[in-house]
């Protein structure tokens, strides 16, 4: 696994971790042993994957170019995303296109209400 792989790995772990969700059955481990094996495993699950991930501040970037007006939340952005990914088509996947097409979409509903 790549090191770029490993280390966004340790990050979802040390996340788990904090949010109490990453338990062992043994609780006397140091927490960076268990955080390491979490993200162990998940490398396993990983190693012979690719995803690209689009974020929710890209979106609300895209939607708030410069120092535009905020006129679309966190969840509003969210909820864009979740179209993007439930209507995409495999050959295109998303792209910025798509992206801002959902955007101009969603902000000329907003507007007509």
């Amino acid at each position: 696994m790549s090191g770029l792989n490993q280390r966004y790995l340790k990050a979802m772990a040390q996340r788990l971790e904090k949010a109490g969700w990453l338990f062992t059955a043994e609780p006397e481990l140091p927490k960076e042993y268990v955080i390491e094996q979490a993200a162990e495993c998940m490398g396993g699950e990983w190693q012979d994957k690719a995803a690209i991930v689009w974020t929710v501040d890209e979106v609300l970037t895209a939607a708030h170019p410069g120092d535009g007006p905020e006129w679309i939340t966190k969840l509003e952005a969210a909820n864009i995303l979740c179209k993007a990914v439930n209507q995409h088509d495999s050959t295109q996947g998303i792209t910025w296109d798509i992206i801002e097409t959902l955007i101009q979409e969603f902000k000329n509903e907003k507007e007509k209400v």
